[in-house]
């Protein structure tokens, strides 16, 4: 019997090639074997219920102050319109839904028509920030919102007197059918004013309060309460061509606010005219409000 030898370049070549089919199959059976990724599902967004509107108010809108987690929820009485306007604000926590209950807030309502920018005055009552009551904040607005002009109201929210943030709300301001705003200039010395009249809720045929605010216009941004005025009431009707009697003349009582009566005798429309004077001296006599009941 005859041996063969088996060369040993053949068998090195056989080696590898079984090693290589051998590896291949093992990868392919790995690849097989492996699961599909798991896809982590996204986290839902925190959602919480809007707060009531409070009872007898309409909600003007909200505004995030940016880089606070916070959201203010302004409310009034009325839709907002030409004339004296309480407006009522909650901070809640935009995370939680929780009403804030520190820091301090300063809001500012400006006007803007076309490249000029101007505020309206206001009264503020306080301007810290509590969760059982409301932020009070009164604003007289005194022209329209139309196609060129506009109004926002702009907040900002100090968490501590260095550390503020800032939002703003576009409003709209109505107009009323009869001016409940008046600008004047006094005849000595050019000072301009800002006045407002606020009619009672219900106005009747006979002896109503009559309640005034005042203010100086300093600037386009600032206003200050004008509280050493005094005023002269005088009523017509132009229709009938009479007067009325025993009305009283508003006086000032604290803020800027003038309170006294009107006699409106009958219905109809009304001139309701306010001399203005300062120290004896008679600023304007062209203060005059129409009034209909």
């Amino acid at each position: 019997m005859q041996l063969r030898l088996q060369n040993p370049f053949t068998t090195n070549i056989m080696r590898k090639i079984f090693y290589f089919l051998c590896l291949g199959i093992s990868l392919f059976q790995l690849s097989s074997c492996k699961k599909d990724p798991i896809e982590t599902p996204p986290i839902a967004p925190v959602v919480f219920a809007e707060p009531n509107t409070p009872d007898g108010m309409v909600k003007i809108g909200t505004s995030y102050i940016n880089g606070a987690n916070a959201k203010a929820y302004i409310y009034s009485y009325n839709s907002l319109f030409v004339g004296y306007n309480q407006l009522f604000i909650a901070l809640y926590d935009s995370t939680t839904g929780k009403r804030i209950n520190k820091g301090s807030l300063n809001c500012l309502a400006l006007k803007h028509t076309g490249s000029i920018e101007k505020a309206c005055p206001k009264e503020v009552q306080k301007n810290t920030i509590d969760s059982n009551s409301l932020y009070p904040i009164n604003f007289i607005f005194d022209e329209a919102s139309t196609d060129s002009t506009s109004w926002d109201l702009n907040f900002n929210f100090y968490q501590t007197p260095n550390n503020s943030y800032s939002g703003k709300l576009a409003i709209t301001v109505n107009s009323t059918n009869e001016p409940r705003v008046l600008h004047f200039k006094s005849i000595v010395d050019s000072q301009a004013y800002v006045i407002a009249y606020i009619p009672p809720v219900k106005v009747k045929v006979g002896l109503n309060d009559a309640e005034f605010i005042i203010h100086q216009e300093n600037s386009n941004y600032s206003f200050t309460a004008a509280e050493n005025l005094t005023t002269v009431i005088v009523l017509s009707m132009p229709a009938m061509g009479h007067g009325s009697p025993n009305n009283v003349s508003p006086v000032h009582t604290q803020n800027g606010h003038y309170m006294g009566k009107t006699n409106f005798t009958m219905s109809g429309l009304w001139k309701i005219q306010l001399k203005i004077y300062k120290n004896g001296i008679l600023l304007s006599d062209q203060v005059i409000f129409d009034y209909t009941i």
